[in-house]
């Protein structure tokens, strides 16, 4: 079986580096702070104590009581501190960086929140055939990916000769179509240094630029007549 038309864009799966990346990042440096700041605050010491039993050594203290008399056990007095209060001088300098640092990490991460990849937000780069810009008929840019249609109200172009995109493809496809949807014909057009070649013999309705960037693909038309 064969689809009625020939718009299908495949993505190869690659690796990218976005703002999902940077928000990784952002966040697994936060995480590390934190464990950072766990570690050197005594909290390993804090979990062993909790899960740490009552003592049952057989050396407590008992009152004797054989005798019928009540002996009073006294307990040693507690020695007070040298200043109540007083933190040692690397807990209050951990107390000080750490809010720094998790601000500076909420910076990076709401700035990356609005870095889109590829210049071009939600949507790919433009592209003008002999200054016209094209219609985007399918893409996959970012997270979002749109499946279209060759239609007829793509821009007019009856002579192209040139081809410029607001950002360099890494791959680039141009060809010629008859027919929109269904039993279309289509040739392959040469392309150099942003100049179209020949046009194959013949009459063609569109011209068809399939390009590659580094955030996506992305498809765009014009109509030859």
């Amino acid at each position: 079986m064969s689809p009625p038309h020939g718009n299908a864009l495949v993505v190869e799966a690659s690796v990218q580096l976005n703002y999902t990346t940077v928000l990784n990042v952002a966040f697994l440096v936060l995480a590390a702070a934190l464990v950072w700041r766990f570690l050197r605050t005594g909290g390993p010491q804090m979990l062993a104590m909790m899960g740490d039993e009552p003592r049952r050594d057989g050396n407590e203290p008992r009152g004797n009581v054989g005798d019928g008399r009540l002996k009073v056990l006294r307990c040693p007095e507690a020695k007070e501190p040298a200043s109540i209060g007083a933190r040692p001088a690397r807990q209050e300098a951990n107390e000080r960086t750490m809010p720094r640092l998790i601000g500076i990490v909420l910076v990076l991460a709401l700035g990356a929140c609005s870095v889109s990849p590829g210049g071009g937000g939600g949507s790919p780069p433009g592209a003008r055939l002999n200054d016209i810009a094209g219609r985007t008929v399918s893409y996959c840019w970012s997270t979002t990916c749109v499946d279209g249609v060759v239609t007829a109200d793509a821009p007019l172009v009856s002579t192209p000769a040139s081809l410029h995109f607001d950002q360099t493809p890494t791959q680039l496809e141009v060809f010629v179509r008859r027919g929109a949807m269904q039993d279309f014909v289509q040739q392959p057009v040469s392309v150099a240094d942003g100049q179209i070649g020949s046009l194959p013999a013949g009459s063609w309705d569109y011209l068809l630029a399939m390009a590659r960037f580094s955030g996506g693909d992305a498809m765009y038309a014009w109509r030859l007549h």
